[in-house]
């Protein structure tokens, strides 16, 4: 009994280790400017941050889509083989993967945070995909989130619905082009601190 014990004890030791490290890092924040979308609260979990590899595969897919697309191509195939390293969960039971997830530090000691869909944010809703206020371009088959946080983890987002984005191909990453000037689509956005158990 006493094997059984330790042995029994190793198991959930090793159990609560791999646990902590998957416990995401979690942003939330309310959609607004957005007809339809607004009010919809929104958790962007980020599990795993992308490696250079993934990056430049989501954003070489992102890249080659055509803005004369009449129909939507689904990227959640074209992104297959990326891996999903997160979720974004709005109101209701149907999350959206991420297939990029970056961050980046701020000189006044906040982040960027850069997210990737493979779908249109939006879309298991009715009417439709998301758009931004007075949106009459296309939409397009992914959304990017772009949140900048302070030094205490509170902040803003802004998406890529009615707004430029600009991919830098030296480091595999993509921003916003206009995001100062854009609408603020996510307000109240703020970093979770992780469960009591997970903390250092």
């Amino acid at each position: 009994m006493v094997v059984v014990a330790i042995v029994l004890s190793g198991s959930v030791a090793t159990g609560q280790t791999a646990a902590k490290r998957q416990v995401p890092t979690e942003y939330t924040g309310t959609t607004a400017n957005l007809t339809p979308g607004s009010g919809n609260k929104l958790s962007i979990q980020v599990v795993n941050w992308s490696t250079d590899s993934d990056r430049q595969s989501v954003l070489s897919v992102i890249e080659s889509i055509s803005a004369e697309d009449t129909a939507l191509q689904d990227l959640t195939k074209q992104l297959g083989n990326v891996q999903t390293v997160g979720h974004i969960w709005p109101d209701g039971a149907l999350g959206y993967s991420l297939k990029y997830a970056h961050r980046v530090p701020l000189p006044d000691g906040g982040e960027r945070v850069t997210v990737v869909t493979d779908r249109p944010l939006g879309a298991w809703d009715r009417p439709g995909p998301w758009k931004a206020d007075g949106q009459d371009s296309k939409i397009a088959p992914f959304t990017i989130v772009e949140l900048h946080l302070n030094k205490n983890g509170k902040g803003e987002g802004k998406m890529s619905l009615a707004t430029p984005f600009a991919i830098n191909k030296s480091d595999q990453t993509v921003s916003l082009s206009n995001y100062d000037s854009a609408a603020i689509m996510l307000k109240g956005v703020e970093r979770r601190p992780p469960p009591y158990w997970a903390r250092d």
